[in-house]
């Protein structure tokens, strides 16, 4: 006759950190430690952190007003519109007769979904609450509400665009460059290319 014996639960292999993780590292906790326990078995798996709304409000709350002042809403302004246009187009070729009632859908569309606008930018604000601390964000929002921070604004999107069109056109050299040289080393080995 077998008699089972009970088995014993492996060791736990838990996580050293028991602190939030995001903008790329451990943070210090704000919130209290709760006391976690096994589901299964009942027992102790440490103590954690309990996180509260009013932390991750008011990193989103930091991280928004960033976007908006680096020009986020600007960017990010055409989009509703935009995705409501290239609806409605994808809806024109197999109903052409349509075209006066599907545009005026369209329009009502865009004042129906305007708010959505703010949805966007809240969705950006999360991402960069997830990448800086809500103190770092406070930081990068001083900084640009100092004159220098303002002509940063101003001057690094045409900046940006005009180094764009260096790398352009650099690549594009260095392009005839690489494609000289695979010549003369394919004519070394008997080839004209």
């Amino acid at each position: 006759m077998n008699i089972a014996t009970p088995m014993k639960a492996p060791p736990l292999n838990l996580p050293a950190h028991r602190e939030p993780y995001y903008a790329g590292k451990w943070q210090k906790p704000e919130g209290r430690y709760v006391e976690v326990t096994s589901p299964g078995t009942g027992e102790s798996l440490g103590k954690v952190v309990e996180g509260n709304a009013a932390d991750a409000q008011a990193a989103i709350a930091a991280a928004k007003e960033l976007v908006a002042l680096k020009g986020g809403a600007t960017m990010f302004d055409p989009l509703v519109p935009g995705v409501i246009e290239s609806a409605k187009n994808s809806l024109v070729p197999t109903n052409p007769q349509l075209q006066q009632q599907l545009n005026e859908v369209a329009a009502q569309l865009r004042k129906e979904f305007d708010p959505k606008r703010a949805e966007i930018l809240n969705e950006v604000a999360k991402v960069y609450a997830q990448r800086f601390t809500e103190p770092e964000l406070k930081e990068i929002v001083a900084f640009y509400k100092t004159p220098i921070g303002k002509k940063m604004i101003i001057e690094e999107p045409i900046a940006l665009d005009q180094s764009l069109k260096v790398a352009q056109a650099w690549a594009t050299r260095f392009s005839d460059e690489v494609l000289e040289r695979f010549r003369a080393e394919m004519k070394k080995k008997g080839y004209n290319l």
